[in-house]
């Protein structure tokens, strides 16, 4: 009857002890979780912000780059006296054929001096339009649209790849060998081209055009007032400057010198990783305590069970 006694207040006991390791692991484990949702929530908030931030600026830039490309466009087709619905065919026709935008862009300014070069009686492309059977004048009198057009059937006729090459040289400058395969597509092709612009919604009317730049030209005023208040701040700022960054060097150079400051600096941050672990092996020994007073206090039953 004694060692029944004994054995059931050995099992209380164990019982007791097993309780108490338990309600310290679950404290630590709980502690720990409560840590671990905290550090998910604030990163699923930030990632949340970063990607709202990427998309918000993100948008912003193909805008900005979009009313640029326009600004530029209308300023280009003024300079060379084309409509901006023929210049953005052009563009559009050049990327299709292998050409950037760029290049077609300078392409079209070559061939417009060129054109005026020879119509004063000077300048390179007076050879080429003479081997194309064509006169500066009725070229000048032509759209520039037109007169490529023109251009693209009288050069599709020539015999050799050499031929071709040299014309276009002589019309287009260095941009004129990029130029043969939309030449190769002759009138009927950059008609078609032109078409499909309109289709796509990349035609835009000079009066579209002139609404952009006057959007550009006041963006560029605020960034203008935001440069001014930037740079007073800066003027005001830099006496404070220069005094706090006199006073990190002298910290800085003071004692040990800087050397010295950062490795303490490593050190309190090996200290505090020391820290870490020890919690999280305090963690776990709870967690194996917690185990050995349940086998414990197992065995105790078992024994109690086997006695009665």
């Amino acid at each position: 009857m004694a060692t029944v006694q004994t054995l059931a207040v050995n099992l209380i006991a164990r019982t007791s002890a097993f309780e108490r390791q338990m309600r310290n692991s679950t404290r630590t484990i709980h502690t720990f979780g409560n840590k671990v949702t905290g550090i998910s929530r604030t990163l699923t908030h930030f990632t949340r912000g970063i990607l709202l931030a990427a998309g918000v600026g993100g948008l912003g830039y193909m805008l900005k780059r979009t009313m640029d490309t326009i600004d530029a466009t209308a300023k280009l087709a003024d300079r060379i006296g084309m409509t901006t619905e023929s210049l953005t065919a052009l563009q559009h026709a050049a990327k299709i054929t292998g050409m950037e935008a760029e290049s077609m862009n300078k392409a079209m300014e070559m061939f417009v001096r060129r054109m005026g070069e020879v119509k004063m009686g000077t300048g390179e492309a007076k050879r080429a339009l003479e081997t194309l059977k064509l006169s500066a004048e009725a070229l000048a009198s032509m759209a520039p649209i037109e007169a490529l057009k023109l251009i693209a059937d009288r050069v599709n006729q020539l015999e050799t790849a050499a031929e071709k090459a040299a014309v276009a040289y002589y019309l287009f400058g260095r941009q004129g060998v990029a130029m043969l395969n939309l030449l190769a597509e002759g009138s009927e092709g950059i008609e078609a081209f032109r078409e499909e612009t309109e289709k796509l919604g990349l035609m835009f009317s000079r009066w579209d055009a002139t609404k952009v730049e006057a959007a550009n030209d006041a963006l560029t005023r605020m960034r203008d007032l935001f440069s001014g208040i930037f740079q007073r701040v800066a003027i005001e700022l830099a006496p404070y400057i220069e005094l706090f960054a006199t006073k990190v060097v002298k910290w800085g150079t003071a004692g040990e010198g800087m050397g010295a400051k950062v490795t303490k600096a490593f050190e309190l941050m090996a200290l505090g990783a020391i820290k870490v672990s020890h919690a999280v092996d305090n963690l776990v020994a709870d967690l194996q305590n917690s185990q050995a007073a349940l086998i414990d206090l197992q065995t105790s039953a078992w024994q109690l069970l086997d006695i009665m």
